[in-house]
């Protein structure tokens, strides 16, 4: 990264109004979160940047507001797939959830869990990444409850050998991810604690 990356986010981030600041709390996303990833404003999308190991900003990833009032990531292309949420390794955690999109690693972090995704449409994983999840004793990949997602979610797993699926419940849709279990169904961190402990099959 450059300094002038890390000033833009800083601008950027001083461009929310106190109505985003609203409406991403609403979405699942705390002031605090905000703050701390300096999600910032445009003019027309929700700018999210994107951190090194070393919490220097690479790229700005985009969102905008769906139907359903949560943050929906905004496609971008020609953009290489990153890991977003790198630096919360420094901390040794020894728990991590791989989610599907930035927009729903947010969302966990709200929830004080530590989540990574990968940039873009959130369905990626580089096998060069599984060496930095060595010493992190527990990881669980939480995707969306489609068919599509719950069999990428299985082949991520499948190559990371302490990985845990976790299935959300019906509840939350078809598609359904973890925006609709914290934020449309009200459910607690306590509930999603024990589908970690399931692998989903509450």
């Amino acid at each position: 990264m450059t300094r002038s990356k890390y000033n833009e986010a800083v601008a950027l981030h001083r461009r929310l109004s106190e109505s985003q600041w609203l409406l991403l709390r609403e979405a699942g996303i705390p002031a605090a979160v905000a703050y701390e990833r300096l999600l910032g404003w445009d003019g027309k999308h929700i700018t999210i940047p994107v951190f090194s190991f070393d919490r220097k900003v690479l790229f700005f990833e985009r969102a905008t507001w769906g139907e359903s009032d949560l943050l929906e990531m905004v496609p971008q292309k020609g953009r290489k797939t990153a890991l977003y949420g790198l630096h919360l390794l420094r901390s040794a955690p020894a728990r991590i959830i791989f989610t599907e999109g930035i927009v729903e690693s947010l969302v966990l972090a709200g929830e004080s869990f530590a989540a990574l995704s990968s940039t873009g449409s959130g369905r990626s994983f580089k096998e060069e990444w599984v060496p930095l999840l060595r010493g992190v004793r527990e990881v669980f990949v939480c995707f969306r409850r489609s068919e599509e997602s719950l069999k990428r979610a299985e082949e991520i797993a499948s190559i990371i050998p302490q990985a845990i699926v976790v299935h959300l419940p019906e509840e939350v849709g078809e598609s359904g991810g973890v925006g609709d279990f914290f934020v449309r169904l009200g459910r607690s961190r306590l509930e999603f604690l024990r589908l970690l402990s399931l692998g989903g099959y509450a």
